[in-house]
């Protein structure tokens, strides 16, 4: 009888009767998407200015996230990329060597000597 089966009963009776509850009496804002603040309309959350963090208006943030682009596209060279990456492929280094440990401490030392 049903009472065997009480946990089967559960989820093919109960389960989609709480989904179906759950879904009644959520509003809409329930569903609109979490990453944006409280009260804001969906509409407004998806405008052209929806990524400017608080505090800053479209053009400041623009502004800014300009300047620290081009701050940061200078600091990558070729060059340098070629010799580290040479130096970390030098040489075989599968975990738990002597060889991984060579690699670990030369990316330690490198971290070290930027200051991170």
């Amino acid at each position: 009888m049903m009472i065997q089966s009480s946990g089967r009963v559960w989820r093919v009776r109960v389960s989609p009767l709480v989904l179906a509850l759950t879904l009644l009496f959520a509003g809409p804002e329930d569903f609109e998407g979490r990453g944006r603040p409280h009260g804001i309309p969906l509409a407004k959350a998806l405008s052209e200015d929806a990524g400017v963090p608080l505090g800053f208006s479209p053009q400041t943030w623009f502004e800014v996230e300009q300047r620290l682009e081009q701050r940061y596209l200078k600091i990558p060279s070729p060059a340098r990329c070629r010799r580290f990456l040479r130096r970390l492929t030098a040489e075989p280094h599968v975990a738990g060597t002597p060889g991984d440990r060579r690699v670990t401490q030369f990316i330690y030392d490198e971290f070290k000597r930027d200051g991170l």
